[in-house]
């Protein structure tokens, strides 16, 4: 999955998923087989259904529930989502302990190190101490200490007496795969600096007014303003379009998809640094007015739309605040854009009398234990000639 959070996860059916996040994250094809096994066997071991069977009964109990206390039942499910949040949040500790138990088993069958699945959780917990940590009772997983001496104990009774220098680890191969692999947010996510949101994947940026809020978690669009009391809303909406066309053309597009019982007051050309076509709507939304105003432009092969929505009876106070928006949307220049761009892995390949030290030092890393950590190594290991290291991101 194209995101930068560091998480795997299987559905029921056998589906399992990585995400980009995690995948940078790992040090070794070890590691990988290891966290996919552990997802193999949560959907092995039904997990996933367990918990599906556990939200419906709760959700079947509240309907029971509303039977006899309707007047009552919000309030009372309002103080008990939190201890349910807590019941169903993610799968048991007998779950995970079962999934790493049973997960570094079918690795180890598979031919791979059983020991790489501990290593992964130790470079996750030198991150978190240097984090903030989540409440311990907060989390139905168990501890990352608590998963590792376990892990190591059932990763040394599995190899025992076996021939060790043949299981797979495939480090330095694995790095060389992942070698460029984007970090950070995906390129048509965009970036919120202060109140400006910026996206070089589209090649524009546009400001928020002081104090109102800036959403781009929404998937219909790129990013959303709103005031602090959500009176009056703006979005931005982009579609690569598959034929070449002018603002006239996209413009009629656009309003196919429109409500039936929205009408079209105005429509003008503004001045502004971006050439747009304007248009001006109204629309009855639950006995009121909506004033409708969206900006139409074109870059390269991209359609836009800037959506601005205020009741008609508080459209005057939303009026310097629209032009105030409308006034900062601008094209973003080619050097902009290569600056912008999401941070890249960069794998550095160790050469004779390199030594940790030295390569923190050359990449000006502020933390040089950041290098052991996102590698998994130790502070004091010892490197070999033609060794792989990812260089952490802030060096980049």
């Amino acid at each position: 999955l194209d995101t930068d959070m560091v998480n795997a996860f299987a559905l029921p059916g056998g589906y399992v998923y990585v995400t980009r996040g995690l995948l940078a994250k790992l040090n070794s094809e070890a590691e990988l087989a290891n966290v996919i096994a552990h997802e193999v066997t949560h959907v092995a071991a039904r997990h996933a259904v367990q918990q599906i069977s556990k939200s419906y009964g709760y959700e079947l109990a509240w309907v029971g529930a509303g039977i006899l206390l309707q007047q009552n039942i919000n309030r009372w499910k309002q103080l008990a989502d939190l201890g349910v949040q807590i019941v169903l949040l993610g799968y048991s500790r007998e779950n995970e302990l079962e999934s790493d138990q049973q997960g570094i088993n079918y690795a180890y069958k598979a031919g791979y190190d059983p020991n790489a699945m501990a290593a992964f959780l130790t470079t996750l917990e030198a991150e978190e101490r240097r984090g903030d940590e989540p409440p311990k009772w907060l989390s139905t997983h168990p501890a990352t200490e608590e998963r590792i001496k376990k892990l190591n104990e059932d990763a040394a009774q599995l190899i025992a007496g076996a021939a060790t220098a043949s299981l797979i680890v495939r480090a330095d191969e694995y790095k060389d795969k992942i070698n460029g692999i984007k970090l950070g947010p995906g390129q048509n996510t965009g970036e919120v600096n202060g109140r400006q949101y910026k996206n070089k994947y589209y090649g524009f940026r546009i400001n928020a007014p002081k104090k109102w809020l800036i959403d781009r978690d929404n998937t219909n669009t790129l990013v959303e303003f709103s005031d602090p009391d959500r009176k009056f809303a703006v979005f931005v909406q982009a579609m690569f379009l598959t034929e070449t066309m002018n603002v006239t053309a996209w413009v009629n597009l656009v309003e196919k998809g429109l409500p039936e019982n929205t009408n079209k007051i105005s429509s003008s050309t503004p001045n502004g640094t971006v050439p747009v076509y304007s248009s001006s709507y109204e629309r009855p939304k639950d006995k009121k007015i909506i004033s409708e105003r969206r900006d139409f432009f074109l870059r390269d092969k991209y359609g836009f739309v800037v959506t601005y929505l205020a009741p008609k009876d508080k459209l005057s106070e939303a009026g310097s605040s629209f032009q105030d928006i409308y006034e900062s949307i601008a094209f973003l220049s080619a050097e902009e854009i290569k600056k912008s761009f999401s941070q890249y892995l960069v794998v550095y390949t160790v050469r004779a009398g390199d030594t940790l030290n030295s390569i923190a030092t050359q990449y000006e890393l502020k933390r040089p234990a950041d290098l052991t950590e996102f590698n998994g190594l130790t502070q004091n290991a010892l490197l070999y000639n033609e060794e792989r290291l990812k260089i952490p991101p802030q060096a980049q």
